[in-house]
Parts: structure tokens; C-alpha cells; sequence
């Protein structure tokens, strides 16, 4: 009730949202214009002008954003990431067309792809909505770090090749391909692995999450403390598993499970729920309803033996 007492933020003025809307559009036309000059250099200082450019456009906007429906709010909020695959795309395109003329301008290209993916894909994961995006979310993160784990692969062997071109070291080129496929396989391999792995462990800390709440909700009076305290520790199980990177085992790189507000939010969720009167079913539904979320982003992804 309080949070719903809260004034809403004043809509920005339109000068605000003209100068949000011309950083956005001239972000991607410089970057659509250094892709199209072929200047590497000029491809790689962009990039990063491109990603503070934008970041700079939702901050402008962001008033006007927070008071649309949720619908239009989560349409909206999946643009940087649009923005993001079509880039990635455009990289990729850019490389197969060179790489006949120009191997070693393609090879830059594709290692520019796997060095950019690691250095900036969380910043373009959306915040917002996180918990009903997790399905698509958990997918993305494994895809998009084979496919530019595979980039950099690629891109290191054109570079090879395309530097030794003696026909002495052909061998040694061939035996590289072998060894970077073969790692590359493997690398492929451990990601799903780790995937399925993490899809197991959220789905069983999600279902005993469910358990102790309904071991709450139907607990007496005497068992209610016993009952709430492991509640809580059920969730402080399923809490480290939410703070895990998807597709790599680093801190550094790599997309989280959720972002550190979701499982705020999540956090005020299942603490209300146990610490709600009995009385209280809305609070216990709703916890409930978010394990669900949980457990229906990880169906038919879990692996007891992975």
C-alpha cells in the first residue's frame, strides 16, 4: 500500500526525450557508418561511444518508461538487446563477406565479436521484468556464448592461415585446426552441461521452496517457528543458486541466473511470505506463483545426471 502512495516521477520534458531519441539514432548510425568504412580502429572506438550513447538514452528516458503499462515497459526494455543480436549479426556478416578477400580483416572481426561479447552482453541483458523472461533468458546466455566462443575459435584459425601461408607449416596448421576444434567442442560441451546442471538446481530448489511454504501455510501455531525457519533456509539455497553465471563459471564475465534486483525483489517476496499471518494467503500465492515462474523457465531442461 505504501509503495502504491508513492507520487508518481515527473513525466521528462520533451526536450529530454528529443535528446534521448537522437542519442539513441545516432548511436547505431555511427556504428552502421564505421562498420560500413571497414576501419577496424574506427569499428572498435565506436562501439563503446555506441554502448554509452544508449545507456545514456534510457537514463534521459527513464521517467517516461517507468509509467507505461508493463506490456509496453517490457516491449521497450528488450530493445538494447535487439539492438545487440543485430549487431552481433551484422559483425558476422561483415566477416563472411571479407573473408574470401580479406582473411585477416575477417579474422579481426570475429575475435572483435568474442572480445565484445565478453567485455559488454551483461550490460545489454534487461533488468527490468527479469523473472518472466528467465526461460528465454538462461536459453540466450548459453547460446550467444557458443556461438562467440565459436567466433573467437574461427577468427584465430583465419589468422593463423592467413599469416602462415608457407606450405612448411601446414602441418602445424592443420594439427592448431584439430586442437581448436577439438577445444572448442568440449568448451561447447561443458556450457550445456553447466546449463542443464543449473536448470536441475533451480527447478529442485524451487520445488522445496514450494514445499516450505505449503509446510508454513498449513503449520500450527507450535511448529509455525520450526516451520518458518526452514522456509528461509530453503531460500537461501535457491538464493546462491540465482546468483550463478549461466554460461561460464567466472565472476567477471558471463550472464547471471537474475540480476542482484530481481532477487531483491524475490527476497521481499518469500520473506513476506513467511512471515504472513496465516490468515495471509495472498502473500503465500504469490511467493508460490514466482517458484512457478522459476520452475516452468527450466522444464524440460533439467538432467539428474549431467
Amino acid at each position: 500500500m505504501a509503495q502504491s502512495l508513492r507520487p508518481a516521477p515527473p513525466a521528462p520534458s520533451r526536450v529530454r526525450l528529443a535528446m534521448a531519441g537522437l542519442l539513441a539514432v545516432s548511436a547505431v548510425a555511427a556504428l552502421e557508418g564505421a562498420m560500413l568504412t571497414g576501419s577496424g580502429l574506427w569499428l572498435t572506438v565506436q562501439f563503446p561511444i555506441t554502448v554509452f550513447a544508449s545507456c545514456l538514452a534510457m537514463w534521459l528516458s527513464y521517467t517516461w518508461l517507468h509509467g507505461l503499462p508493463d506490456r509496453t515497459k517490457r516491449r521497450l526494455t528488450s530493445i538494447p538487446l535487439v539492438l545487440y543480436a543485430a549487431l552481433i549479426t551484422m559483425f558476422l556478416v561483415l566477416a563472411s563477406v571479407t573473408a574470401p578477400t580479406d582473411p585477416l580483416a575477417a579474422a579481426l572481426t570475429l575475435l572483435m565479436v568474442w572480445a565484445l561479447h565478453n567485455l559488454y552482453a551483461p550490460g545489454f541483458e534487461p533488468h527490468n521484468f527479469a523473472l518472466q523472461r528467465l526461460r528465454v533468458r538462461l536459453l540466450r546466455a548459453v547460446v550467444l556464448r557458443i556461438a562467440t566462443m565459436w567466433c573467437g575459435i574461427i577468427g584465430l584459425l583465419l589468422l593463423m592461415y592467413s599469416a602462415l601461408s608457407d606450405e612448411k607449416v601446414w602441418p602445424f596448421l592443420l594439427g592448431s585446426t584439430l586442437t581448436l576444434a577439438l577445444g572448442g567442442a568440449t568448451a561447447s560441451h561443458k556450457v550445456c552441461s553447466r546449463f542443464r546442471k543449473l536448470c536441475t538446481s533451480l527447478n529442485r530448489n524451487a520445488m522445496a521452496m514450494i514445499r516450505a511454504l505449503d509446510d508454513l501455510r498449513a503449520a500450527t501455531d507450535d511448529d509455525r517457528a520450526k516451520a518458518r525457519s526452514s522456509a528461509l533456509r530453503a531460500w537461501d539455497s535457491l538464493r546462491e543458486v540465482l546468483h550463478d553465471r549461466v554460461d561460464t563459471g567466472y565472476h567477471r564475465t558471463g550472464t547471471f541466473v537474475l540480476p542482484a534486483p530481481a532477487i531483491h525483489d524475490l527476497d521481499k517476496t518469500v520473506r513476506a511470505a513467511a512471515n504472513a499471518s496465516p490468515q495471509d494467503h495472498a502473500a503465500h500465492r504469490t511467493a508460490v506463483a514466482r517458484m512457478r515462474v522459476i520452475q516452468i523457465a527450466c522444464l524440460r531442461r533439467t538432467d539428474t545426471l549431467a
